[in-house]
């Protein structure tokens, strides 16, 4: 019996390589990742592990969990940042389907079982579902996995509509998206046919998958849209997410982003909204652990050129748009006194 998808005739159980960049890493977190993996009721699947330069101190992790199963391969490289490590995984993947795990969350058992048989059966490029976020010691609350899941197919404009919203978080014209789509390369799984000249951009560190997705989903022929909580989100403080500084990171991720918005063939608004929302979101994951703001690299951020262009040149304003102000109050937090302060600099009228 056989199946055909966008990429052709496959065989019932095509083989699906799972890519886990890891630095570094928490050992006990890890192998709760791995484990996820290995424990898929889906069995046809390869685990890569690339150690993004980790060192020798974390060799005895990579040789025990190397251990557990047939099906993993460890990569060793060079230190080079989680947007290299995992297109060394993209390269080095031998299945017909791909997918990204972070090195300390984990997938739920069902979820390569689940997004092969949507893919198949609807002849899908690729499955994009969703995650529940857990809070380290409270456990999760996941949404029961029936053998039967729902799914919306997009294609054409739906999908060009879709590359806009990974490139720009929100463009006015996106409102018709499912708000629980978000911008993480995880709980996805694509056809590895259609990741062919696809890879993240190698200097980004951080925010690197709303632009490979943007440019990604500009080369499907059609996605599945699943509600289905596929992923444990485990929230760290202790992340890489959370210990980059807002002023050393965000003046670069402006001239990528720029740069690819000419790349893509991009609305120039997009790459000023992407920054704009990349730059309120930063604000918020960047509470230090006594929950303290970090005032010292707000100002340093708002007084770079690029950073302010990106406010002044939107020709939408933050404030009226439901999603934009809803990530501008989670950013800001109880500090509800920068709001006007805030306000005032977006509109050019006071320096902050």
């Amino acid at each position: 019996m056989e199946f055909r998808t966008n990429g052709g005739t496959t065989g019932i159980n095509p083989l699906v390589s799972m890519v886990l960049p890891t630095f570094r890493p928490d050992a006990a977190n890890l192998k709760r990742a791995v484990l996820s993996c290995l424990g898929q009721s889906y069995r046809n699947l390869e685990l890569i592990i690339v150690d993004d330069g980790s060192g020798k101190l974390y060799d005895n992790v990579f040789s025990e969990i190397a251990q557990y199963d047939e099906r993993i391969r460890v990569i060793h490289a060079k230190h080079a940042g989680v947007s290299c490590a995992r297109n060394s995984g993209i390269e080095l993947a031998r299945g017909e389907y791909l997918c990204f795990i972070d090195d300390d969350d984990a997938y739920v058992p069902s979820f390569l079982s689940e997004a092969v048989q949507l893919i198949l059966e609807h002849g899908l490029s690729a499955v994009f579902g969703n995650l529940s976020r857990v809070v380290e010691g409270e456990g999760a609350n996941i949404q029961a996995c029936p053998n039967n899941c729902d799914v919306t197919c997009w294609t054409g404009r739906d999908l060009r509509d879709l590359s806009d919203y990974f490139f720009a978080y929100q463009p006015p014209r996106c409102s018709h998206i499912p708000k629980w789509i978000f911008h993480g390369s995880v709980a996805k799984l694509f056809a590895k046919s259609a990741v062919e000249g696809v890879r993240f951009h190698p200097s980004l560190r951080w925010s690197e998958d709303g632009l490979f997705l943007s440019e990604l989903t500009m080369n499907l022929d059609s996605v599945g849209l699943t509600d289905r909580s596929w992923y444990l989100y485990y929230r760290n403080p202790e992340s890489a997410i959370h210990s980059l500084r807002l002023d050393d990171h965000l003046p670069d991720y402006f001239s990528v982003i720029k740069a690819e918005s000419l790349r893509l063939g991009k609305d120039i608004q997009h790459c000023y909204s992407n920054v704009a929302i990349h730059f309120l979101s930063a604000m918020w994951h960047s509470y230090d652990a006594d929950g303290a703001f970090p005032y010292e690299q707000l100002r340093s951020c708002l007084a770079c050129d690029s950073i302010r262009d990106s406010f002044l040149k939107l020709d939408v304003n933050l404030f009226e748009i439901p999603r934009y102000r809803k990530a501008l109050f989670n950013a800001i937090g109880h500090n509800h006194f920068l709001i006007p302060r805030l306000y005032c600099f977006c509109k050019g009228r006071s320096s902050f």
